[in-house]
């Protein structure tokens, strides 16, 4: 579907519309548009309504209003975040042993420090699996996602299968930033000037 009129005629509005309609039938959409400044102004419509969304994208480059909705925030915000900030705490500790000891020791500090290293990779890797694994998760549960068309090339977005994608400002999207967005759903609404 295309959604065109000149600005200010209520286009992003009646996306929104389409997006509760879309949210209360159980479908699962990307909504994305060119800039960060309009994902944004979707976000705030998505999420003041109170639909579960997640806002893709580099917290430097989110708007303020937004950020308690950005997946960095909402993956620190998650009960399971505890146990990552536990696992790297105790890395840090790790490599502390592992450093403590300086060039002058015996091959027992030699195996100690080896064996803190060792163990310092491993928490750090184990906690970096849990976070990707608590971000995937919200990313696979909310009903809607909100990035911008290159946002809609991350990994975590290319592995959804989304009912709809919904594309604000498509009137500025340069083409092959828009084909990033619409190879990941079968239904696509475009909306601009």
């Amino acid at each position: 579907s295309i959604l065109h009129g000149p600005p200010g005629t209520g286009k992003t509005t009646s996306l929104i519309a389409f997006i509760g309609r879309a949210v209360s039938r159980g479908e699962k959409l990307l909504v994305c548009a060119p800039s960060n400044a309009a994902v944004d102004l979707l976000v705030t419509g998505c999420a003041g309504r109170g639909w579960p969304v997640v806002r893709i994208g580099h917290p430097m480059r989110l708007d303020e209003a937004v950020l308690q909705w950005g997946l960095d925030a909402q993956v620190e915000k998650d009960p399971s975040f505890k146990q990552v900030k536990a696992l790297r705490k105790r890395a840090d500790a790790a490599w502390k042993e592992a450093n403590r000891f300086h060039r002058n020791f015996g091959s027992e500090e030699r195996a100690a420090r080896t064996h803190s290293r060792r163990e310092a990779r491993s928490l750090e890797s184990e906690a970096a699996d849990l976070e990707s694994y608590i971000a995937e998760r919200l990313v696979r549960d909310a009903a809607v996602i909100c990035c911008t068309l290159a946002g809609a090339a991350d990994a975590l977005v290319a592995r959804v299968q989304f009912d709809w994608v919904v594309m604000d400002e498509s009137g500025q999207a340069m083409q092959p930033g828009a084909l990033i967005a619409m190879r990941l759903a079968k239904k696509l609404i475009l909306a601009g000037d």
